[in-house]
């Protein structure tokens, strides 16, 4: 399977990529490349490569240091997400996740990143499970919810929180940012880990470009530059925020751009050892309206 061109130079530049992080996942992946009616449009998503491991055949011997083995070949990968040319050209569509349609007539069968073949009944993965798309004001990358909560059948999204809230259920049209460099959640029974690519300095500006590209094709304002467009070492979670980049310092102290982690909305985050409401009203005339945070969305950190 041919592989996409790489980060520096060409016109496609990849950013995150979505791995298979349970054996049921790999499975999946590897049952996929082997079928001959996923359609150019979905592998283009897909880099994988053939692997080999070796498969331990069960032995009545007590000698089980003896036990032969098998050597099988099978698809290892990821699924890659990038941005080019034509992105720019498409607004701020998401990338689509799931098992498809089973509509043959159709390329890219209502998803992107494919799953499983269409028509495939296991895992309790529906025909658009998940979304991962810009948020409309921030620019962050947001995991949405999206199958059908009446199906009882099927899973909701379980995105793993690692500052102690243990899992946080997405259901239909709930979402959560995707604030760290390697993001752990399930869809249905299989479990995927989002990790964006290590990107240096100019390639993160390159990203940041094309996105901003995005946003200025669909005629909408770009993100705020204190908001990282890709997640950082330094970004941490307060509590529902996302502190991100600092904006200005006062007399009170830094004030930080961040989102709130479900909603994906900016806000303006004072860090300060104690605040009265007094000072609450003169840290939000800290914050210059050019920044285009609300003076409701301040928050105080104590």
């Amino acid at each position: 399977m041919a592989s996409s061109p790489p980060i520096n130079g060409g016109a496609l530049r990849r950013f995150a990529r979505l791995i298979p992080g349970s054996k049921a996942a790999e499975e999946a992946l590897d049952i996929l490349c082997n079928n001959s009616e996923v359609t150019e449009y979905h592998r283009s998503f897909l880099q994988v490569k053939r692997s080999q491991k070796n498969i331990e055949e069960s032995s009545d011997s007590e000698e089980s240091s003896k036990t032969p083995s098998q050597q099988i070949e099978f698809w290892s990968g990821y699924y890659s997400l990038a941005l080019n040319d034509a992105s720019q050209k498409v607004g701020l569509a998401p990338w689509r996740i799931g098992k498809g349609t089973s509509k043959y007539n159709e390329e890219d069968r209502g998803v992107d990143l494919l799953l499983i073949g269409p028509g495939n009944r296991k895992h309790k993965v529906t025909d658009v499970h998940a979304m991962i798309r810009f948020h409309l004001k921030s620019g962050v990358l947001m995991l949405v919810g999206m199958h059908d909560s009446k199906q009882s059948n099927k899973k909701s999204i379980r995105y793993e929180d690692p500052t102690g809230n243990g899992e946080i259920e997405l259901g239909h049209n709930m979402q959560h940012v995707l604030f760290l460099r390697r993001n752990a959640f399930w869809i249905g029974d299989l479990y995927y880990i989002f990790e964006f690519e290590n990107l240096d300095d100019d390639q993160c500006r390159v990203y940041r470009a094309y996105r901003d590209g995005i946003y200025r094709a669909a005629q909408l304002q770009v993100p705020h530059p204190g908001l990282s467009a890709i997640p950082q070492a330094a970004d941490k979670k307060f509590g529902p925020f996302v502190r991100m980049g600092s904006m200005s310092r006062g007399a009170f102290g830094w004030v930080y751009a961040g989102v709130h982690a479900r909603t994906g909305d900016p806000v303006a985050i004072k860090e300060q050892s104690a605040a009265t409401r007094a000072d609450s009203e003169r840290v939000a005339g800290e914050i210059d309206i050019g920044w285009r945070f609300s003076v409701s969305n301040i928050r105080n950190l104590t």
